[in-house]
């Protein structure tokens, strides 16, 4: 059910500015003309006790979980024991390769600095790394200097620029894509979680409790199905801002409900990948003769652009034709739609529609 927003305090200015006018007239025994100087006085002070009342209602709205934001809300979640979720630093693997082999063991230390490629993120080694006698390379794990998104996406070998002086060191690269970063929790998605808290306060044998307890994992998770087939096995699906999650995501959903405290001891939890159904829009377009095809592509785009995210923002959205041919048939200056793909595809709870791409064609003009 969708709640109107309460109204806890009276703001039409016009209202405020009657009574102000009626107090005066009580007071004075005088009847308040429009051209006298009281009145303009009567309207600033009108004017400020309004911009009181506004700040007095927003204020009250931050009580409701709602229309709370920071740092209300992160108040509000901590009544239930939710915690927004602080930013994390990406993560690769690096292989230092030596000049040559060595006859002792030499060690890697930890904070060696890497830069990328493109000079937007520095990478620094976590840990201690021993690099035997006789061997040539050690893998090292790593992660970004700064935390959030920005370290996400190189792909092997594309962070190499060592930038730390160490001794014997002839090569180093990324083996591993750089994985993990986020941002901070955003405000909507701590709402959520605040809202399915209850959920938690039982052990996650409920489907709500293991849905809490995934989207508590990682900021990344953005929808989560729980499925039960046989007793005793529960499989989680997660899906992330970016798509399906990576390996080390999966991994850290895994090890979070393995917890004692999160899983009942005689369910299996396994944590598995949506299934990526991929899909092409090409349409034929029939504009009006008046149709600017400019204005027109610029729509498309940023329609289309919109559908595509609308849709890979939930697990189990069916790819349905008519409403594709709706939102392009809603573009003014369009005349009909010919949709030569997708078909309908009805996809299942643990899939996810993912649009790689449109082709938009102009079939012809016509008067209508």
């Amino acid at each position: 059910m969708s709640l109107p927003v309460p109204n806890f305090i009276e703001r039409d200015a016009n209202k405020i500015t009657q009574e102000w006018i009626a107090l005066y007239e009580q007071k004075t025994g005088k009847t308040l003309q429009p051209a006298q100087i009281e009145r303009i006085l009567i309207d600033v002070g009108v004017y400020r006790e309004n911009l009181l009342r506004i700040g007095i209602q927003e204020a009250a709205k931050q009580n409701l979980i709602n229309f709370a934001t920071y740092p209300m809300l992160d108040y509000l979640g901590e009544l239930v024991g939710v915690y927004r979720l602080p930013a994390k630093f990406s993560k690769t693997t690096f292989k230092f390769k030596l000049d040559e082999a060595l006859t002792f063991d030499y060690t890697i230390p930890a904070s060696i600095e890497i830069e990328s490629k493109d000079g937007k993120v520095i990478f620094k080694t976590v840990q201690d790394s021993l690099v035997l006698a006789g061997q040539l390379f050690v893998e090292v794990e790593s992660e970004a200097k700064t935390k959030g998104i920005i370290g996400n996406g190189y792909l092997q070998g594309e962070v190499n620029n060592l930038i730390t002086p160490i001794s014997y060191v002839s090569e180093v690269f990324n083996t591993t894509e750089s994985l993990g970063g986020a941002e901070e929790e955003s405000d909507e998605q701590l709402r959520q979680r605040i809202k399915e808290a209850p959920e938690q306060f039982s052990n996650a044998g409920s489907r709500g409790a293991y849905r809490f307890h995934t989207m508590s994992a990682h900021q990344s998770i953005i929808d989560v199905v729980v499925i039960n087939n046989q007793p005793g096995v529960v499989e989680i699906y997660p899906l992330t801002n970016t798509g399906n999650p990576s390996q080390e995501i999966i991994d850290t959903v895994q090890n979070y409900l393995s917890d004692d405290k999160v899983r009942p001891l005689t369910d299996l939890v396994l944590v598995k990948p949506p299934e990526q159904i991929d899909f092409q829009i090409i349409a034929n377009l029939t504009l009006y003769n008046f149709a600017d095809i400019d204005s027109i592509q610029s729509l498309y785009i940023e329609k289309l652009e919109t559908y595509k995210q609308d849709l890979k923002s939930k697990l189990g959205r069916d790819i349905v034709p008519t409403q594709i041919i709706a939102l392009l048939n809603s573009i003014y200056g369009v005349y009909k739609v010919e949709l030569v793909s997708p078909f309908l595809q009805e996809l299942n709870s643990s899939q996810w529609a993912n649009c790689t791409g449109y082709q938009i064609n102009i079939a012809g003009y016509t008067n209508g």
